[in-house]
């Protein structure tokens, strides 16, 4: 693969260029080890990511089985503002 350039912002961050990123299936999330060679900075992708998924993926589909019923939504609002005796 061909060097390519890539500028560091003002906050030390950089970006993998795409074609990188896809041959080495670096994703949103992965974790890199970075480190000093000489006059080389390494960076490894780590091993075992997304052990753990993340909140997304923990709750997606989570009101799929529910049916929204907005006029029992509506009536319970309305239960608890009578209730609290606000107009």
């Amino acid at each position: 693969m061909k060097r390519q350039i890539t500028k560091v912002t003002a906050k030390g961050q950089i970006t993998i260029p795409a074609s990188l990123r896809k041959a080495l299936r670096i994703r949103n999330g992965d974790y890199l080890a970075v480190y000093q060679e000489g006059n080389r900075l390494v960076a490894e992708v780590v091993g075992d990511r997304r052990t753990e998924p993340g909140i997304v993926q923990r709750t997606a589909g989570l009101w799929r089985e529910r049916a929204l019923d907005l006029k029992g939504l509506r009536q319970t609002d309305n239960d608890r503002l009578r209730r609290l005796e606000i107009d």
